[in-house]
Parts: C-alpha cells; structure tokens; sequence
C-alpha cells in the first residue's frame, strides 16, 4: 500500500511512499506537507515535494477520514470514535499552491 504523488502534466509517478495500509481518504495540504490517515492506524505527515516521510502520529483506530487543517490545527477522526486535534506548522491551508509551482497530484493505493 502506498501514497502516490502524480505529475499531472504527464501522468508518471514522482513519488510513493509505502504504508502499513490503505489509504481510502484524500490528504490535507499545507506549506509543502501533505497530511494523510491510513487504515493502519497511523496519520502520515509527507514531504510533497520529496516524498519523505515526515512523521507519524498513531491512532487507536484505522483513520478513513479526510484530515482538516484549520490554521496549525490538523483534525482527524478515527474508527476509535475519537476525533484527533493535532498541533502542526502550518501558517495557511491553502491546498491551491503546489511545491515549487509545478502541477502536480498525490493518490492513495490500498493494495
């Protein structure tokens, strides 16, 4: 199971990251950080740009939601019916600016 970054110009493969589950929610994004849960229980912090793994924040469920950033606030709720308030730098939320001013996507895949 892995997180994709896509080039949209010509559909090719920038980056993947592995995960020890599937990812069936879109990410957040800001400043350069990609947020994403996975059915392992973990909340994936991932360079957009590189693909390098930040960090990790463990749940005590599988994560299906799409995490939300309010400011330096990253919300995500978890199949433990709890809903997770996570401190990260983030200055703005706006998933509209891409790194480096290129075009590009991230993807999940659960297989």
């Amino acid at each position: 199971t892995h997180l994709y970054a896509v080039d949209l110009q010509n559909g090719g493969v920038r980056w993947r990251l592995r995960t020890g589950g599937p990812i069936y929610s879109s990410a957040a994004f800001c400043d350069g950080v990609l947020y994403a849960g996975s059915w392992d229980t973990q909340v994936y912090a991932v360079s957009a740009e590189s693909g390098a793994a930040l960090g990790t924040f463990t749940t005590g469920g599988p994560v299906v939601s799409s995490p939300a950033l309010d400011g330096g606030t990253l919300f995500v709720g978890s199949g433990d019916a709890s809903l997770y308030a996570l401190t990260v730098p983030c200055r703005s939320s706006s998933p509209s600016s891409p790194p480096s001013g290129r075009r590009s996507g991230a993807r999940a895949e659960g297989s």
